[in-house]
């Protein structure tokens, strides 16, 4: 076993070196001196400002879609209006329709 030391070669590898037992306090020192203490480039400050940008894209989504929401609303307004007039518009032509038509001594009647 390698903790023992023993060396024996293993599937034709090379004899290990004994292991060295270290204290945590030595472990610590050694990876703070080699700067592995460091986070990774994209460990956590670099992940968090992966969280701000995406936020920051749903954001800007969220006030487009709802812009554009407000927009179709108003289009529709203005329709709904438009479609009210034509409809009063043509209930007021088809009454006239109706009067011209009892009227007999319009000479405009031909049928």
């Amino acid at each position: 076993s390698r903790a023992g030391g023993s060396g024996g070669a293993r599937n034709g590898a090379p004899p290990l070196p004994p292991m060295a037992v270290r204290s945590a306090s030595q472990i610590k020192q050694q990876y703070r001196a080699e700067g592995l203490n460091a986070p990774p480039p994209d460990g956590d400050a670099s992940r968090a400002k992966g969280v701000d940008n995406r936020v920051s894209e749903l954001h800007r989504a969220a006030y487009e879609a709802n812009r554009k929401l407000e927009e179709r609303g108003e289009k529709l307004r203005q329709l709904n209006d438009t479609s009210s007039g034509l409809e009063s518009e043509a209930a007021a032509f088809a009454d006239m329709a109706k009067r011209m038509g009892k009227d007999t001594s319009n000479p405009l009647k031909f049928w």
